[in-house]
């Protein structure tokens, strides 16, 4: 039990969500995040909606934008899944540190985070590891004007 509480702390604390998800698509969810069953639990923000889309076979999260009528859809990727180009209005995102760090295009996110591969601390362990921390972001605006 204690081990549990522990592996799962950021549940508890808010800044994580379990959400169920077919027995396949869980194996393809966990080489990039934790799984328990048919759950796979992601990081998510506060006031974020977190579920599984069956049109697109992905995690997704939803949360108010920044102005009024707009909202922010996150798709979290499985590994091995990385469009290249993304569509209009799409960008990566990868949490880093305090925050996360947006990039438009593939390019982008691949210079920006070779440091972070070769550097000493390796913050994201083993070369090419950060990649499975990549969250497709997607704001939708719902104007009904």
């Amino acid at each position: 039990m204690r081990r549990q509480i522990k592996e799962f702390s950021d549940v508890l604390q808010g800044r994580a969500k379990p959400v169920h998800v077919p027995r396949a698509i869980a194996q393809e969810y966990s080489e990039a995040y934790r799984r328990k069953g048919t759950r796979v639990v992601v990081p998510t923000e506060p006031g974020e909606a977190v579920f599984y889309d069956k049109k697109s076979k992905r995690v997704v999260a939803t949360r108010k934008g920044y102005e009024p009528g707009q909202r922010l859809r996150r798709e979290f990727v499985k590994t091995g899944e990385i469009e290249q180009p993304l569509p209009p209005g799409y960008a990566y995102v990868i949490p880093l540190g305090n925050g996360e760090q947006r990039f438009d295009t593939w390019a982008d996110a691949v210079v920006f985070m070779t440091p972070y591969e070769t550097g000493p601390h390796r913050y994201y362990g083993a070369l090419g590891d950060w990649k499975k921390y990549l969250i497709v972001e997607h704001i939708d605006n719902y104007d009904d004007e």
